[in-house]
């Protein structure tokens, strides 16, 4: 969870969003998504983080991003990332 958190903290003090504008979601016990959208000129910009630790000292993420032109692509954004997951062996 630590791990999520500093991201999240990351990604509110780089971009021009609130905490209320993310999206904060867990896909199970070690993984967690931050998702959102930037404002770009005619476009929004949708990114998910998928973030977990290694149980130690070493935060895990994968940062997603698309370029959105329509509205009917939210949805499916939000939704596609529901069965992520960052395991370790």
């Amino acid at each position: 969870m630590s791990c999520a958190t500093a991201v999240a903290n990351v990604v509110l003090a780089q971009h021009n969003v609130t905490r209320d504008q993310l999206f904060l979601g867990r896909t199970n016990e070690q993984t967690f998504l931050i998702i959102y959208g930037l404002p770009m000129e005619r476009s929004v910009l949708l990114n998910t983080h998928i973030v977990s630790s290694d149980e130690a000292t070493q935060c895990i993420e994968a940062h997603v991003s698309r370029i959105s032109t329509s509205e009917s692509d939210i949805d499916p954004w939000f939704n596609g990332f529901a069965e992520s997951k960052i395991e370790n062996f």
